[in-house]
Parts: structure tokens; C-alpha cells; sequence
């Protein structure tokens, strides 16, 4: 959040295998406002936003390694297991 180049992490790869969609997606920042708003004080809206873009690039990303383009307004839907059990 602050910026200060720390960070190098790969979230993508590691989303990418799961069976997630946009219903994770949602429940993820529901816990994570409530946990923002509970320690971060007056600035707990520049993180929830933070999060809420962070959480839509991983759906998108997601989304795009399963071959689903989403667009406008729509989601990630459930994962349907491959032959090998990955997410399709």
C-alpha cells in the first residue's frame, strides 16, 4: 500500500490452479473491510479500494488462465475440474 518497493510477490501463479470465482473473490473483501475498517482508522477506505482493485486484477487474471474473457460487468463463474482435476 505504501509503495515502497518491499513487495516482489507473484500473487497470479499461485491463484491461478484454484478453484475460485468471483463469490471468493467478494468474500475475501468482506473480510478484509471489516479487518480495515476495525485497524487502519480514517484510512481504512484507501485500502479497502486498494484491495477491491487488487481483488479484480486477480479475477481477471484468473479468468484469462482459464480462457474466459470477461467483460463489462461480468464475473468469474465456478470452476468446473478438468480431466487432470484443475480448474477449467
Amino acid at each position: 500500500m505504501l509503495r515502497t518497493g518491499d513487495y516482489h510477490g507473484q500473487p497470479m501463479p499461485l491463484h491461478a490452479p484454484l478453484p475460485i470465482d468471483a463469490r471468493h473473490f467478494d468474500r475475501w473483501l468482506e473480510l478484509f473491510a471489516v479487518s480495515a475498517q476495525r485497524t487502519c482508522g480514517p484510512a481504512a477506505d484507501l485500502f479497502i479500494e486498494r484491495a477491491r482493485r487488487i481483488a479484480q486484477s486477480l479475477e481477471l487474471g484468473v479468468a484469462g488462465g482459464r480462457g474466459i474473457l470477461l467483460g463489462g460487468r461480468e464475473r468469474l463463474p465456478p470452476a468446473t475440474p478438468s480431466a487432470d482435476g484443475s480448474p477449467t
